[in-house]
C-alpha cells in the first residue's frame, strides 16, 4: 500500500490541459481545476489499491462507482473472467487529467507496471457523494458474457459488450458507393491494449442510420486525433481500433451461426 501512495506523492505536477480545459477561462477557473485534481488523486490511489487488494469479491464494491448497481454484475463477471493480477509495488502513474464528459467532471489516469512485461491500463474515477470512485465497468471492459465464448455459441443470444471495432474495406466491388461500411469486433485484453482477442466476422452498417453515423464519425475523428474523450492523453489501442459499447445478437437458424449488431450505445467504455 505504501508503495502505491508514495508514487502519487512524488510525481510531477499533474497535467490538466484537456480539450475542454483549453476552452475554459484562464486564471481562477484553471487554478480550481488543478486544485480539484490534486485533491482527488490521493483518494483515487486508495480506491484503485483497495479494489485490487480486496480479499472477498463483495469487499471490492466499496471502491467502485455505483456499488449497489454494480454488485451483481461484478459477481457474474468474475465468475466467468479471471481477476487481474497487478503488481502494486511496481505500479506507476504515467498520466492524469481532469476530463469533462456529458456535463460531468472525471479523473482520467494511466498506469504502468515497471516490469519487463508490465501491464498498462487506464482508470477513470467519478465523484459520488464525497468520494472519487473507480468506474469499474470502464476498467474491466465489462461485458455481459465473454466474447470468445459468445462467438463460439455459448451463453445468451443477445448481450452487451465493451469491445474494439475496426473498419474494413469491402472486397465486393458491388458494395462500393452503396452507403455501407464494414467493421469487425474484437475483445480487448486487460493490461495489454495492443492485443485483441477473437476478432469477429464482418458486420455491415449503413452510414445513414444513427449507429452508422456515430461510428463513421468516430472513425474519421480517430484519424485526425487519437485522444481519449477530448483529453490530451493518447488512446492506448492500436491504430485503426476504436473502443465501443454494443449490443450483439447471435442467430443459429438452420444450424448456421450469424451475428448482428443490435445497437451501438457509445464509442467509449464508460459506465
Amino acid at each position: 500500500m505504501a508503495g502505491l501512495i508514495y508514487n502519487f506523492k512524488n510525481q510531477d505536477q499533474p497535467s490538466v490541459d484537456g480539450a475542454h480545459a483549453r476552452t475554459m477561462a484562464e486564471g481562477t477557473l484553471a487554478d480550481e481545476r488543478i486544485s480539484l485534481l490534486n485533491e482527488a488523486l490521493p483518494q483515487c490511489s486508495k480506491m484503485l489499491e483497495g479494489f485490487f487488494t480486496a480479499g472477498a469479491p463483495e469487499s471490492r464494491n466499496q471502491f467502485v462507482y455505483q456499488p449497489i448497481e454494480n454488485a451483481a454484475a461484478m459477481a457474474r463477471f468474475y465468475a466467468l473472467n479471471p481477476f487481474p493480477k497487478v503488481n502494486l509495488g511496481k505500479l506507476r502513474r504515467q498520466n492524469q487529467e481532469m476530463i469533462h464528459v456529458n456535463g460531468e467532471w472525471m479523473v482520467l489516469t494511466r498506469w504502468n507496471e515497471d516490469t519487463p512485461d508490465g501491464q498498462t491500463f487506464d482508470a477513470i474515477f467519478r465523484k459520488e457523494g464525497e468520494d472519487w470512485r473507480l468506474d469499474w465497468r470502464h476498467l474491466s471492459h465489462y461485458s455481459d458474457f465473454p466474447w470468445v465464448l459468445f462467438l463460439a455459441g455459448e451463453g445468451p443470444d443477445v448481450a452487451e459488450f465493451r469491445l474494439l471495432a475496426r473498419k474494413r474495406l469491402s472486397q465486393d466491388p458491388q458494395n462500393t458507393n452503396t452507403g455501407k461500411f464494414f467493421i469487425t469486433l474484437a475483445a480487448p485484453e486487460f493490461g495489454y491494449p495492443m492485443k485483441v482477442i477473437s476478432e469477429s466476422s464482418e458486420f455491415v452498417l449503413k452510414q445513414n442510420n444513427p449507429d452508422g453515423e456515430l461510428l463513421s464519425t468516430a472513425f474519421d475523428s480517430n484519424l485526425q486525433s487519437r485522444k481519449i474523450l477530448g483529453s490530451s492523453v493518447d488512446t492506448l489501442q492500436a491504430e485503426g481500433w476504436l473502443t465501443v459499447r454494443v449490443k450483439v445478437r447471435r442467430d443459429t437458424g438452420s444450424g448456421i451461426k450469424s451475428f448482428h449488431l443490435e445497437k451501438l450505445f457509445a464509442c467509449d467504455w464508460l459506465n
